[in-house]
């Protein structure tokens, strides 16, 4: 007998094409502690899992107010936000790997060993990150309080100020005052005060002219002083406003677009109730192409706030309009009323409108002739729903015979917080 045969190769996690790794390392259950594990598998997996740990960093901070005020009396950072910021002042090669800084506040009752930041406080902290992180494509704030303008501006002021931000809250304002102004007036003031404010705000403006995507709980853009600057995002292509801790739109008296804030946004996310501020005056967002109207889920006792009644014919005025998602929670009169003049009236370049929630379709049927030429997503009925099974089959035909189509989207009260836009996943009606 020829010698023994040997047992063939088995495979394993290593021999795997590079593309298939680097797919299961992108897996949302694994975490930081993982990646951490993985690094000391072998030299040849270590490149691997430590793109993946360093790739999005977490800085964490605790604060601590004055009784009763918004004051900051104590800011102070975890030990693990003290060593990474050392790793990466230290480590060209790791500072490389960092394209996203996530800036987090822990619960004040957190021990974890915190040490004070002192005066520089988190504005400091802000400024000491964006200084090393080099590579960055974004950067998120997440419950930031107390030194919110001044960190935010911090943020703009660095050369490595990303495309993409995430903010709790987004001052217009802001960006045209000096970071020497927003401090405490007992923070003495650099002798080199106007240079450095020169300098400053041009770093500023550059940043917000390229900033792309803008993700924000709350946007303030109030009305300018007499002879007071605003800054204006002249590459903005996609705006979201989550309305996380808002219960109403934006008071007149604090909130004033202007056609030069956003001339080149194509795609706006916004709570429902938010659409009067956003369609008036008319023309402010001339060339938006994609807008979506998301009933917040975080306060169900306030969706479609009856005092604040979306004027829904102003739709029309977005002439450049091509996609329209429509989060309705109840169908009364106003919006009734405010559909029917939108469809008879639809933007010219308008091709695909859907309702995530509620469909409005004695509307729809009722108008379509204007409608019936769009494709038009609404939610998929359940088992019992025999009334809306038939509606949907009557928009179904109604599409066809104008040259549409009807689909399926799925239902949801608006966008998961904190996750890069996402279409719909759709499904052709059978």
């Amino acid at each position: 007998m020829s010698a023994l045969a040997l047992d063939p190769p088995t495979a394993s996690f290593l021999t795997m094409p590079l593309d298939i790794i680097l797919d299961i390392l992108a897996v949302p259950v694994l975490g930081p502690s993982d990646f951490a594990r993985l690094c000391l598998v072998s030299r040849q997996f270590l490149p691997l899992a430590r793109s993946a740990l360093y790739a999005t960093v977490n800085s964490d901070y605790v604060l601590e107010f004055r009784y009763g005020t918004r004051e900051v009396i104590l800011c102070q950072v975890t030990n693990r936000t003290t060593e990474l910021l050392r790793t990466l002042r230290e480590s060209e090669q790791i500072r490389a790997l960092v394209h996203s800084v996530r800036f987090r506040r822990l619960p004040a009752f957190s021990n974890r060993s915190a040490q004070d930041l002192g005066r520089s406080g988190l504005r400091g902290l802000a400024q000491s990150y964006m200084a090393v992180a080099t590579n960055l494509s974004s950067v998120e704030l997440e419950g930031i309080d107390g030194d919110l303008r001044a960190v935010t501006r911090q943020i703009f002021a660095s050369p490595n100020c990303p495309t993409t931000i995430m903010f709790t809250e987004f001052d217009l304002s802001t960006m045209h005052l000096p970071l020497e102004a927003l401090q405490p007036t007992d923070v003495p003031l650099d002798p080199n005060q106007q240079a450095r404010e020169s300098d400053e705000q041009s770093q500023v403006d550059s940043s917000l002219e390229r900033l792309k995507y803008l993700q924000c709980g709350r946007l303030s853009a109030p009305i300018p002083k007499s002879g007071e600057k605003r800054a204006s995002l002249s590459s903005l292509e996609e705006l979201e406003i989550s309305g996380d801790r808002t219960y109403s739109p934006p008071r007149p008296s604090y909130f004033r677009l202007e056609p030069t804030d956003f001339p080149h946004l194509q795609t706006l996310r916004i709570p429902f109730f938010h659409l009067n501020t956003f369609t008036s005056p008319q023309g402010v967002l001339p060339n938006l192409r994609r807008l979506y109207l998301a009933t917040p889920s975080h306060y169900t006792e306030h969706r479609d706030i009856g005092s604040h009644e979306p004027k829904l014919e102003r739709l029309s005025n977005f002439s450049s309009l091509e996609f329209i998602s429509i989060g309705i929670y109840t169908l009364r009169t106003s919006i009734n009323s405010g559909l029917s003049k939108f469809f008879a009236n639809l933007p010219p370049h308008l091709t695909q409108i859907e309702f995530p929630l509620r469909a409005p379709f004695d509307i729809l049927l009722s108008s379509a002739n204007f409608v019936g030429c769009l494709d038009i997503g609404v939610t998929r009925p359940l088992d019992y729903e025999q009334k809306k099974k038939t509606q949907v089959e009557r928009l179904r035909e109604a599409s066809r015979a104008n040259g549409g189509s009807t689909y399926f989207v799925a239902k949801h009260w608006t966008r998961p917080s904190g996750t890069h836009p996402l279409l719909s996943e759709l499904t052709e009606c059978s």
